[in-house]
Protein backbone atom coordinates (compact mmCIF):
# COMPACT_ATOMS: atom_id res chain seq x y z
CA UNK A 1 0.00 0.00 0.00
CA UNK A 2 1.04 3.21 -0.23
CA UNK A 3 -0.41 5.25 2.71
CA UNK A 4 0.99 8.66 3.99
CA UNK A 5 1.49 10.46 7.21
CA UNK A 6 0.03 13.43 8.54
CA UNK A 7 0.97 17.16 7.33
CA UNK A 8 3.95 18.66 8.92
CA UNK A 9 7.27 19.03 8.61
CA UNK A 10 7.56 14.64 9.73
CA UNK A 11 6.02 14.12 6.12
CA UNK A 12 7.99 13.54 2.98
CA UNK A 13 8.16 15.80 0.27
CA UNK A 14 8.83 14.94 -3.00
CA UNK A 15 10.02 17.36 -5.68
CA UNK A 16 9.63 15.65 -8.78
CA UNK A 17 7.47 12.52 -10.65
CA UNK A 18 9.33 10.37 -13.39
CA UNK A 19 8.39 7.15 -15.42
CA UNK A 20 9.81 4.08 -16.03
CA UNK A 21 9.16 1.22 -19.03
CA UNK A 22 10.33 -2.01 -18.67
CA UNK A 23 8.93 -4.97 -21.00
CA UNK A 24 8.64 -6.94 -24.16
CA UNK A 25 7.23 -5.76 -27.76
CA UNK A 26 6.71 -8.60 -30.05
CA UNK A 27 4.46 -7.72 -33.34
CA UNK A 28 4.00 -4.22 -31.82
CA UNK A 29 2.14 -5.94 -28.75
CA UNK A 30 2.63 -6.57 -25.10
CA UNK A 31 4.90 -9.97 -24.27
CA UNK A 32 6.62 -11.64 -21.75
CA UNK A 33 10.30 -11.79 -21.87
CA UNK A 34 12.62 -14.28 -20.30
CA UNK A 35 15.98 -14.81 -18.93
CA UNK A 36 18.15 -17.33 -16.88
CA UNK A 37 14.94 -19.54 -16.19
CA UNK A 38 12.60 -16.25 -15.28
CA UNK A 39 9.81 -14.98 -16.95
CA UNK A 40 8.71 -11.69 -16.95
CA UNK A 41 5.61 -9.35 -17.82
CA UNK A 42 6.06 -5.71 -18.91
CA UNK A 43 5.69 -3.09 -16.56
CA UNK A 44 5.72 0.84 -16.23
CA UNK A 45 6.31 2.58 -12.84
CA UNK A 46 5.41 6.50 -11.35
CA UNK A 47 8.61 7.56 -9.40
CA UNK A 48 8.28 10.73 -7.08
CA UNK A 49 11.55 11.55 -5.84
CA UNK A 50 13.01 14.34 -3.58
CA UNK A 51 16.34 16.93 -4.90
CA UNK A 52 18.56 14.26 -3.66
CA UNK A 53 17.61 10.96 -6.11
CA UNK A 54 20.27 9.76 -7.53
CA UNK A 55 18.40 8.58 -10.52
CA UNK A 56 18.67 4.87 -10.02
CA UNK A 57 14.87 3.37 -10.15
CA UNK A 58 16.47 0.82 -7.72
CA UNK A 59 17.04 3.73 -4.89
CA UNK A 60 14.59 3.80 -2.68
CA UNK A 61 16.06 6.58 0.58
CA UNK A 62 14.94 9.42 -1.85
CA UNK A 63 11.73 7.85 -4.02
CA UNK A 64 8.36 7.03 -3.68
CA UNK A 65 7.57 4.81 -6.74
CA UNK A 66 4.42 2.68 -8.01
CA UNK A 67 4.39 -0.59 -10.24
CA UNK A 68 2.19 -1.43 -12.82
CA UNK A 69 1.60 -4.35 -14.45
CA UNK A 70 1.15 -3.96 -18.60
CA UNK A 71 0.14 -6.86 -20.28
CA UNK A 72 -2.75 -7.44 -22.40
CA UNK A 73 -5.29 -8.28 -19.74
CA UNK A 74 -4.31 -4.90 -17.86
CA UNK A 75 -3.74 -2.60 -21.08
CA UNK A 76 -5.38 -1.58 -24.39
CA UNK A 77 -3.50 -0.08 -27.20
CA UNK A 78 -4.30 3.14 -28.12
CA UNK A 79 -4.02 5.11 -31.06
CA UNK A 80 -3.71 8.17 -30.01
CA UNK A 81 0.09 7.22 -29.31
CA UNK A 82 0.47 6.51 -32.96
CA UNK A 83 -1.45 10.02 -33.54
CA UNK A 84 1.26 11.66 -31.16
CA UNK A 85 4.36 10.44 -32.97
CA UNK A 86 5.14 7.16 -31.13
CA UNK A 87 5.17 3.84 -32.65
CA UNK A 88 2.59 1.79 -30.61
CA UNK A 89 1.17 2.39 -26.86
CA UNK A 90 -0.77 1.28 -24.25
CA UNK A 91 -3.25 2.85 -21.48
CA UNK A 92 -4.03 1.06 -18.22
CA UNK A 93 -7.55 -0.53 -18.06
CA UNK A 94 -8.31 -0.12 -14.60
CA UNK A 95 -4.71 1.82 -12.25
CA UNK A 96 -5.90 0.40 -8.98
CA UNK A 97 -6.26 -3.69 -10.35
CA UNK A 98 -2.90 -3.39 -12.41
CA UNK A 99 -1.17 -2.22 -9.49
CA UNK A 100 2.06 -3.78 -8.41
CA UNK A 101 2.27 -2.00 -4.91
CA UNK A 102 4.77 0.68 -3.92
CA UNK A 103 8.66 0.99 -2.93
CA UNK A 104 10.05 3.46 -1.06
CA UNK A 105 8.44 6.17 0.97
CA UNK A 106 5.12 6.31 -0.12
CA UNK A 107 4.35 5.82 3.14
CA UNK A 108 6.13 8.78 4.56
CA UNK A 109 3.76 11.53 2.10
CA UNK A 110 1.75 14.13 3.44
CA UNK A 111 -2.14 13.34 3.38
CA UNK A 112 -3.39 16.57 3.36
CA UNK A 113 -1.70 16.54 -0.31
CA UNK A 114 -1.60 12.68 -1.65
CA UNK A 115 -4.84 11.74 0.25
CA UNK A 116 -4.32 8.48 2.70
CA UNK A 117 -3.35 6.15 -0.05
CA UNK A 118 -1.28 7.69 -2.95
CA UNK A 119 -2.06 4.83 -5.03
CA UNK A 120 -5.59 5.58 -4.90
CA UNK A 121 -5.14 9.20 -5.14
CA UNK A 122 -2.91 8.88 -8.78
CA UNK A 123 -5.51 5.71 -9.49
CA UNK A 124 -7.78 8.61 -10.12
CA UNK A 125 -6.13 9.58 -13.61
CA UNK A 126 -5.28 7.85 -16.69
CA UNK A 127 -1.62 6.31 -17.20
CA UNK A 128 -0.17 4.91 -20.27
CA UNK A 129 2.74 4.36 -21.82
CA UNK A 130 4.41 3.86 -25.83
CA UNK A 131 6.91 3.43 -27.53
CA UNK A 132 8.67 5.03 -30.84
CA UNK A 133 11.27 7.37 -32.31
CA UNK A 134 13.41 9.59 -29.64
CA UNK A 135 12.02 12.76 -29.63
CA UNK A 136 14.17 15.46 -31.16
CA UNK A 137 14.70 18.29 -28.68
CA UNK A 138 14.93 15.54 -26.36
CA UNK A 139 17.68 13.82 -28.51
CA UNK A 140 19.58 17.71 -29.01
CA UNK A 141 19.69 17.71 -25.00
CA UNK A 142 20.94 14.61 -24.47
CA UNK A 143 23.52 14.67 -27.23
CA UNK A 144 24.42 18.23 -25.17
CA UNK A 145 24.74 16.44 -21.72
CA UNK A 146 26.63 13.04 -22.89
CA UNK A 147 28.96 14.74 -25.00
CA UNK A 148 31.01 12.09 -27.34
CA UNK A 149 29.37 9.53 -25.69
CA UNK A 150 26.09 10.28 -27.72
CA UNK A 151 27.50 8.89 -30.77
CA UNK A 152 27.84 5.76 -29.27
CA UNK A 153 24.47 5.15 -28.40
CA UNK A 154 22.48 7.37 -31.16
CA UNK A 155 21.77 4.44 -33.69
CA UNK A 156 19.86 2.39 -31.10
CA UNK A 157 18.35 5.31 -29.13
CA UNK A 158 14.35 5.09 -28.90
CA UNK A 159 11.59 7.54 -26.81
CA UNK A 160 9.43 6.77 -24.46
CA UNK A 161 6.28 8.50 -24.49
CA UNK A 162 3.55 8.61 -21.07
CA UNK A 163 0.03 9.21 -21.67
CA UNK A 164 -1.75 10.63 -18.70
CA UNK A 165 -4.58 13.10 -17.71
CA UNK A 166 -3.10 14.77 -14.61
CA UNK A 167 -2.61 18.07 -15.57
CA UNK A 168 -6.63 18.03 -16.81
CA UNK A 169 -6.29 16.80 -20.40
CA UNK A 170 -5.29 13.24 -21.64
CA UNK A 171 -1.83 14.55 -23.37
CA UNK A 172 1.27 12.16 -24.57
CA UNK A 173 4.61 13.48 -23.30
CA UNK A 174 7.84 12.20 -24.95
CA UNK A 175 9.60 11.86 -21.70
CA UNK A 176 12.19 9.38 -21.77
CA UNK A 177 14.47 7.67 -23.61
CA UNK A 178 15.41 3.57 -23.93
CA UNK A 179 16.87 1.22 -26.12
CA UNK A 180 15.55 -2.41 -26.89
CA UNK A 181 17.62 -5.70 -26.64
CA UNK A 182 17.37 -8.88 -28.78
CA UNK A 183 15.60 -12.13 -27.66
CA UNK A 184 14.91 -14.89 -29.52
CA UNK A 185 12.05 -16.61 -31.15
CA UNK A 186 11.23 -17.73 -27.18
CA UNK A 187 11.25 -14.41 -26.14
CA UNK A 188 14.96 -15.05 -24.05
CA UNK A 189 16.64 -12.20 -24.16
CA UNK A 190 20.18 -12.85 -25.69
CA UNK A 191 23.79 -11.77 -24.62
CA UNK A 192 27.32 -11.28 -26.07
CA UNK A 193 30.20 -13.44 -24.91
CA UNK A 194 30.81 -11.07 -22.44
CA UNK A 195 27.03 -11.47 -21.08
CA UNK A 196 26.25 -8.31 -21.91
CA UNK A 197 22.48 -7.63 -23.23
CA UNK A 198 22.49 -6.68 -27.34
CA UNK A 199 21.12 -3.63 -28.37
CA UNK A 200 18.55 -3.06 -31.57
CA UNK A 201 19.47 -0.75 -33.88
CA UNK A 202 16.47 1.72 -34.57
CA UNK A 203 17.78 3.62 -37.35
CA UNK A 204 15.11 4.36 -39.98
CA UNK A 205 12.06 1.76 -37.94
CA UNK A 206 8.78 2.73 -38.79
CA UNK A 207 7.52 0.51 -36.24
CA UNK A 208 8.57 -0.98 -33.00
CA UNK A 209 11.04 -3.94 -33.11
CA UNK A 210 10.63 -6.98 -31.44
CA UNK A 211 12.80 -7.59 -27.98
CA UNK A 212 13.13 -6.27 -24.58
CA UNK A 213 12.53 -2.61 -23.55
CA UNK A 214 13.29 -0.17 -21.33
CA UNK A 215 12.66 3.04 -20.80
CA UNK A 216 14.76 5.90 -18.81
CA UNK A 217 12.97 8.99 -17.90
CA UNK A 218 14.89 12.06 -18.95
CA UNK A 219 12.17 14.73 -17.94
CA UNK A 220 9.54 14.62 -15.52
CA UNK A 221 7.11 17.18 -13.71
CA UNK A 222 7.50 19.48 -10.56
CA UNK A 223 5.57 18.63 -8.06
Amino acid sequence: TGGGTGGGSSAWEPTTMFTYFDGAIVSEALDAWTYDGGSYDAYMALILVDSSWDGDISSTDHSCTLWYEMTSSTATEDADFVTAGAWVGWTLDDPTSSSLGTTGRCDELDTTVWGTDVSDTLAAFTWGFGIGPLDTDLATALEHAWGSDYTTYEDYMLGGYLLTDLDGTSTIYPYNYGFVFETDADGEVTVDADGYLQMVSTTGETAAPDGYYRSYPAYGWTL
